[in-house]
C-alpha cells in the first residue's frame, strides 16, 4: 500500500506542477488582431445559434412525422435516418468553436457560452 500511495502522491504532485513548468509569457495583441477576432467570435456565435435554432426546428418536425407516419417501416427508418444525421448535427454545432479553434488559432479565445 505504501508504494502505491507514494506513486499516486507523486504523480499527483507532477500533474499539479506540470502548468507552473511549461508556463509562458504572451505578448500583447495587436489592436487590430482583437477587432478582427472579436468580429469573428461574434459571427461564429451566430452561425451557431441559428444551426442550432435549425436542428431543433428540424428534429420537432421529424418527431411529429414519426408519431404520424403509422405502421409503414420504411417511412419510420427513414425518418429515423434523418433524426441521427440531425444529432450529429447538433453535436457538431456543440463543438464548432474547437473546430474553428483547429483552422483559426486566433478564434480558439473567443467566449462561448
Amino acid at each position: 500500500m505504501g508504494k502505491c500511495f507514494a506513486a499516486r502522491l507523486f504523480l499527483l504532485a507532477f500533474l499539479l506542477a506540470m502548468p507552473l513548468a511549461f508556463a509562458q509569457v504572451t505578448p500583447s495583441p495587436n489592436p487590430a488582431t482583437v477587432q478582427i477576432t472579436n468580429s469573428l467570435c461574434q459571427v461564429v456565435s451566430l452561425v451557431r445559434y441559428v444551426a442550432g435554432a435549425i436542428a431543433i426546428l428540424a428534429f420537432a418536425i421529424l418527431g411529429i412525422q414519426f408519431m404520424t407516419v403509422g405502421s409503414n417501416p420504411m417511412a419510420r427508418e427513414d425518418i429515423k435516418t434523418k433524426m441521427g444525421y440531425i444529432a450529429i448535427g447538433m453535436f457538431l454545432i456543440l463543438i464548432s468553436n474547437y473546430i474553428v479553434a483547429i483552422f483559426l488559432p486566433q478564434a480558439a479565445s473567443c467566449p462561448f457560452p
